[in-house]
This record gives C-alpha cells, sequence and structure tokens, in this order.
C-alpha cells in the first residue's frame, strides 16, 4: 500500500486541505469556544479529571476531546485556534486513510480513491473537519472501530480486538456509550446476517463491550468523587435525558425524517448527481418479494454489507431520540461516500451525459463563486441586498469583510483555483470516451471551491461575526479587574467572550454567592439587563459603560458592559 501512488494522494490531499487552514478564521458560534474553555482551565488549573470554567460548571461531554485539545496546546505554550481544531483534523485525516486502505484491499484502488475525495468534499464532513466539538474526534474513533472489528471478524473473532476496544472506550470518553454501541450492534448484526452462531455474536461482542468500558469507567469514577451528585445528574441527563427527550436545556428535538433532510444537505454537492441521475434512470416494477430481496442483500459480499448495515444501523438508531442534530450520523458519510462512487463509476459507464451534466452545475458553482467576489470587491452589490431586518446590520458587516480582502499573489491563487480545477473539468469532459479523470476533474473543482472559502472567503465573512472584537474592548476597559456576567437563558454564557479572555468571566450569581458579587464589571445582553435590573434593581446599581456595536454570538443580543455596586 506504501507503494501505491493513489494512497500518497490520499494523504497529501487530506493533510494539505485541511492542516494549513485550521486556524485561519475567529470562533463565531458558541459551541467552539465552549468546548476549547475545557482545555484552558485544564492547563490553567492542572485538573485533568473534571475541570471547571464558565464560572464554575462541568464539561458537558466527557474529556477525551479536551484532552487532544490540551495536549497539543502543550506543544505551543497556550490553547489556539489552531490547537483546538486540530484534533478534528487529524480524527478525519486518519478516518480517511484508514477507509481508503479498507476499501482498497477489499474492493479496488480507484473507487477507494474516488471514496476519499467524495468523502472530504461532503458539506456535512468538510465542515466538521474544521470545527472545535466532539463530533468528528468521536466520528473518526467509531469508523476505525469499526473497521477494526470488521478485520477481527474476518479472522474468526479469534482472541480479543485490542485496538477496537481501546478506540471504543476513547470514543466513549469522547461522547459517552453511543461510541461502544454503535460499533459492536452493528458488528453483531452484520455477524449475524452472514450466518455466526447468536451466543457467540453475543459473548464475543459483549466481552469487547466489556473491556471497551474498563477505560471510561475509571474516569468516571474519578470525576463522581470531585463532582459527587452534579457531576451524576449531568451524566444522567446527556446520556439518557438527551436519549429520552427529557432534557432540561434545549436539545434538538427533530422529527424521523429530519436525518432524510440533513442527508440531502450533507452530501452536497454530490446530492446534485444523484438528482440528476434520476432522470436518466430506466424505471420498472418491483417483481421480486421481500424475501427474495432480503436473500439478495445477505448474498452481499462482505464488505458492501457491512458498509450498507453501517449507513443503515446508524441513521435508525438516531432516529429513535428526540433529540437529532446532522452531525450525529456523521460516521456514515464515509460509506456513503464508497457507494456514491460505485454509483459514479456506474453512471460514468452507462449515462456518461448525466456526468456532464453534474460537472457543469459544480463548475458552474466555482464560476458563481468567483464572480460573486469580484462584484462584491469592486462595489458592485448594492448595501441594499442586506435587507432591513435585525440581520441586516450582521449581513452589511460580513460584505464589508469581503470588500476589504487584501488582493495578494496568496488571495489570488486560492481564488482562482476553481477556474483553473474548471479549465481541467472542460479538457476531460471533452473526450469522445469519457474516463474516471473526469470523475476526478469535478472531485477537484469541489475541493478547489472549499479550498478558496476555507482560505480567503470564510476567514473574513465568519470573523466579522466573531466576539474577539467586543472582548478586546471589554478587556481594555476592565484592565484587569474582576468580570461577571449575566445571561438569562439556563445553561447559556458568554462563551466566546470569556475564551478570548482566557476563562476570566464569572457569573453573577448573589443569590447563591452574596459574599462575592459585590462590585466590578458585568458582561449583559441588552435585552436581559432588563430581567437584570427586575431581579436585582434594588440591591445593586448598574452603570452601562460600554455598548457593543453587533449582537454576540451566543446569545444574539447587543452586548452591555455595566460597572455595578452593592447598594
Amino acid at each position: 500500500m506504501l507503494k501505491s501512488k493513489s494512497f500518497w494522494i490520499v494523504v497529501a490531499f487530506a493533510i494539505f486541505t485541511t492542516i494549513p487552514f485550521l486556524g485561519l478564521t475567529e470562533f463565531n458560534t458558541k459551541g467552539e469556544p465552549r468546548e476549547s474553555i475545557v482545555a484552558v482551565s485544564m492547563l490553567q488549573n492542572g485538573d485533568w479529571i473534571l475541570p471547571t470554567n464558565n464560572g464554575g460548571e462541568f464539561a458537558y461531554k466527557p474529556p477525551f476531546f479536551h484532552w487532544c485539545i490540551a495536549a497539543t496546546s502543550l506543544i505551543s505554550g497556550e490553547v489556539t485556534l489552531f490547537t483546538s481544531r486540530f484534533p478534528s483534523a487529524i480524527a478525519a485525516i486518519a478516518m480517511l486513510i484508514a477507509c481508503y486502505i479498507f476499501f482498497a484491499k477489499r474492493k479496488d484502488e480507484t473507487t477507494s480513491l474516488l471514496a476519499s475525495l467524495i468523502c472530504f468534499t461532503f458539506f456535512e464532513v468538510h465542515r466538521a473537519i474544521f470545527a472545535c466539538r466532539v463530533d468528528m474526534v468521536l466520528t473518526g474513533l467509531i469508523v476505525l472501530a469499526l473497521l477494526q472489528l470488521y478485520k477481527w471478524n474476518e479472522k474468526g473473532m479469534r482472541g480479543v480486538p485490542i485496538i477496537a476496544t481501546l478506540l471504543m472506550g476513547c470514543a466513549t470518553l469522547t461522547k459517552g456509550p453511543v461510541g461502544i454501541i454503535l460499533p459492536c450492534l452493528t458488528m453483531g448484526v452484520f455477524s449475524l446476517m452472514r450466518g455466526e452462531n447468536f451466543w457467540k455474536c453475543v459473548w464475543k461482542y459483549g466481552l469487547a463491550a466489556i473491556i471497551s468500558a474498563i477505560l471510561p469507567a475509571l474516569w468516571y469514577v474519578a470525576a463522581y468523587q470531585r463532582g459527587g451528585e452534579s457531576f451524576l445528574d449531568l451524566v444522567m441527563e446527556e446520556n439518557f435525558g438527551r436519549f429520552m427527550g427529557k432534557m432540561s436545556y434545549e436539545s434538538h428535538e427533530n422529527p424521523p425524517h429530519y436525518y432524510l433532510v440533513s442527508l440531502i444537505a450533507g452530501c452536497l454537492p454530490w446530492t446534485l448527481m444523484l438528482l440528476v441521475s434520476l432522470f436518466f434512470l430506466k424505471y420498472k416494477k418491483p417483481t421480486k418479494t421481500l424475501k427474495e430481496y432480503w436473500t439478495k442483500i445477505k448474498g452481499m459480499n462482505p464488505y458492501n454489507l457491512f458498509a450498507l448495515l453501517v449507513i443503515v444501523i446508524i441513521v435508525a438508531f438516531y432516529c429513535i431520540p428526540k433529540s437529532k442534530r446532522s452531525v450525529y450520523i456523521l460516521p456514515i458519510y464515509p460509506f456513503l461516500a464508497y457507494y456514491i462512487a460505485i454509483y459514479a463509476q456506474w453512471l460514468l459507464k452507462n449515462f456518461p451525459k448525466a456526468i456532464k451534466i453534474f460537472g457543469w452545475i459544480v463548475s458552474s458553482l466555482g464560476f458563481l463563486l468567483l464572480l460573486a467576489f469580484t462584484a462584491t470587491k469592486y462595489g458592485w452589490i448594492p448595501d441594499s441586498v442586506c435587507g432591513t431586518g435585525k440581520h441586516a446590520i450582521d449581513n452589511l458587516r460580513m460584505l464589508r469583510a469581503l470588500e476589504s480582502i487584501p488582493i495578494s499573489i496568496i488571495t489570488i491563487l486560492f481564488i482562482t483555483l476553481p477556474a483553473y480545477a474548471i479549465w481541467q473539468f472542460v479538457r476531460y469532459n471533452s473526450e469522445e470516451k469519457l474516463s474516471n479523470k473526469v470523475l476526478y476533474s469535478i472531485c477537484a473543482v469541489a475541493i478547489s471551491i472549499f479550498l478558496s472559502l476555507d482560505a480567503i472567503y470564510q476567514p473574513a465573512i465568519l470573523t466579522s461575526k466573531s466576539d474577539k472584537v467586543i472582548a478586546d474592548e471589554v478587556s481594555k476597559i476592565a484592565n484587569g479587574e474582576p468580570i461577571t456576567s449575566y445571561v438569562a437563558t439556563y445553561m447559556l454564557h458568554f462563551f466566546g467572550i470569556n475564551w478570548y479572555l482566557d476563562d476570566n468571566v464569572g457569573v453573577f450569581d448573589p443569590d447563591k454567592y452574596p459574599n462575592k458579587d459585590t462590585k466590578g464589571y458585568m458582561l449583559v445582553g441588552e435585552k436581559d439587563y432588563t430581567k437584570l435590573q427586575e431581579l436585582y434593581g434594588d440591591r445593586y446599581t448598574f452603570e452601562e459603560v460600554y455598548r457593543s456595536n453587533k449582537r454576540s454570538c451566543d446569545v444574539k443580543q447587543i452586548v452591555l458592559l455595566l460597572k455595578y455596586s452593592i447598594n
């Protein structure tokens, strides 16, 4: 495999299209700084078991992801944007390379290479790679565990799958028991469909699950000794409460068909190929019975059946809880990419026109991106397109951010990449008989679009949404004095501002800490200020000393900095 040209293409592609761009965009959502701040508190306080942050709060998730950030940050000396996102990128790269090797050995290198390129150009996967969230690390660990369990199954399930159990243990330490449940459940069903004895499956996969749980159990015991009942309540809510839809805060409740919509969006731009192909397929009434279809599925070659079961079981599993998010089903995307790669090659052979149309659609998107930037840069887009509602100022700020992108050699290189990739597509598309090169060129167009976004457009647009500028102003005014915060919404904080201020923003709660919050500076949303005055206006004096000119990406309100003192 190390001598394979395709293998090194995958490795180089995975590294050089992700790593250089991880630290370019400031935090602009509440989720990223909320996770990163846990690693900050680990390094500041030396507590790697159950650190507190955001004014004394436990992390919502187990610590493996935060350990990875903290360990990476030890090298640089501090937690940065780059080190915060590095674990997600590494997990995705490892997953991509492992999946390439897995399918290249069992199917062929061409399909495996194409599947790898497709997977990394899925919108949902690409977004998760660049996010400081637990989801991509969990996904990488689950996928790697599945591949290891499959290899163990190929060998007759002899011995103990040590690597798989370590991966499942780390997955459980990333986001809970699903890290063990999903791999063991999927492989258990796969083994039964391949004719294995039921009790042998129960024994073998049950033992693997028990061994996998040892490492997480050690942490849970240590964390419970630190956090007591408060920690236990959080664990029960994040795992069982989320599964049953009984969270004490908003938990992304969605209907079962939510995942169908998520997949349509998450698989872009390849969803467009599937859509185009519908107009070329020849339809006929099914003639086989359900039993015959079931027999055909069971008779599939092992790795195809395995890939299919991963997709079906994981989606079905996550349809059960009321809480549903598109990132929950991320582990299915490498296997979905494999099937799309097979389908794309089949279309190329039988309906090449469908591939041509799809290629032109993707190329048009790349051309429109370049055209839109040119129009914005030269002021051809009027401010009126930003609208007049509450988001108008934010939209105008993003428009100005695009206009202010400096033109340099690097900028020109990245914004013109789609043009070069489109030229390659046109070149291969004009051949009398289309080859796999046209599919690779379409992948190149999609990749070039993402590179333009990651290197040039997104850092400008999304950084304009960041709370960094607010944090900088607050830091200047407070000048080292204590800063607290008040947010009316339960379990919501100024995550971004707190991260940029090195976890130095406390929580204003005089009822809980009557002798602590006597004077200092306080962050509060413009709307929450009214409630703050109703609750504490008779006991405290509040003076507004700063008002942000943008809404916080955490509380979605204009941010006020108050100077307060007890009466």
